[in-house]
């Protein structure tokens, strides 16, 4: 196995540097997954590169600043936001080969001036598919390979009164979707043992998002939508695994119940949540 991944990594450098004149290099300013206006108008003068049949690989990093983990995030929430304003703008969903987060650059900190240049998405074009790269850093491992703590769900919710409701913070969904993050599913795990080993438990699972202003209790909006789909996901995933639909209820919130300003990329990520409500035990 491990020689399967240096193969791909090798693969993949080798596609990267051939053609790396032809990279498009995106930076972000800090803590900065969106794209403004001037990010689009660099796409777009890009897109007609690409538009006549140019596969590309489509990689997100961030700085050494902050939590491993988060970075992680950070680079996979750049990478994505790229490629879905790529394909919204006319590039075919095929044509992207690879859409990864690498997390944040190996660089000591006393490199921070070098940091501005660790913020970045690059668009690599290729002339033919590479192996399906999985592109692998050998020195430390991916969001969906790093162990979760373990039982601390259960653990959490044995604390959590009836009434109260207990932030599900390793549970993460791709931007704009119900479809959790790989590195999710260990949590989901977790919930699921915990409603097992506590048949009295009853839960109301509560999706909340971020960066969309909606008017509180208005069922109308994309973003409440967005919400109770979250919830639904989680209700469904315990649902399959056999906790009766009895125990459980979902709904959403839409961004009405904020966790705090959304002044930086890691706030909204702490806004953009699925929450357990305890309702009996």
């Amino acid at each position: 196995m491990l020689s399967r991944y240096c193969i791909l990594l090798v693969s993949c450098w080798c596609v990267s540097h051939t053609l790396k004149a032809d990279t498009l290099k995106v930076f972000f300013p800090v803590d900065v997954a969106f794209l403004d206006s001037r990010l689009e108008r660099q796409l777009d003068k890009f897109i007609p590169s690409i538009s006549g049949g140019k596969s590309i690989l489509v990689i997100g990093y961030a700085d050494a600043d902050g939590d491993t983990y988060y970075n992680d995030m950070l680079s996979m929430r750049r990478a994505q936001n790229v490629a879905g304003y790529l394909k919204n703008n006319g590039l075919q969903q095929s044509n992207i080969l690879v859409v990864y987060g690498r997390g944040e650059v190996n660089r000591e900190k006393e490199q921070r001036e070098m940091f501005r240049y660790d913020r970045r998405v690059d668009i690599v074009p290729v002339s033919a598919q590479p192996a399906t790269p999985a592109v692998h850093t050998p020195k430390r491992t991916t969001v969906a390979e790093r162990p979760m703590p373990t039982h601390t769900v259960a653990a959490q919710l044995d604390n959590t009164t009836v009434g109260e409701t207990l932030e599900l913070k390793d549970i993460q969904f791709y931007p704009g979707s119900s479809n959790p993050l790989p590195s999710s599913m260990p949590a989901f795990e977790e919930l699921y043992s915990a409603m097992e080993r506590n048949p009295a438990l009853r839960i109301s699972i509560e999706g909340h998002i971020c960066c969309i202003e909606e008017e509180e209790g208005d069922t109308t909006g994309a973003g409440y939508r967005l919400s109770v789909e979250r919830a639904w996901s989680v209700y469904n995933f315990l649902k399959k695994k056999g906790i009766p639909a009895s125990r459980m209820r979902y709904k959403g919130f839409s961004s009405w119940h904020l966790l705090e300003p959304e002044t930086s990329e890691k706030a909204r990520a702490r806004n953009r949540r699925v929450e357990v409500r305890v309702l009996e035990k």
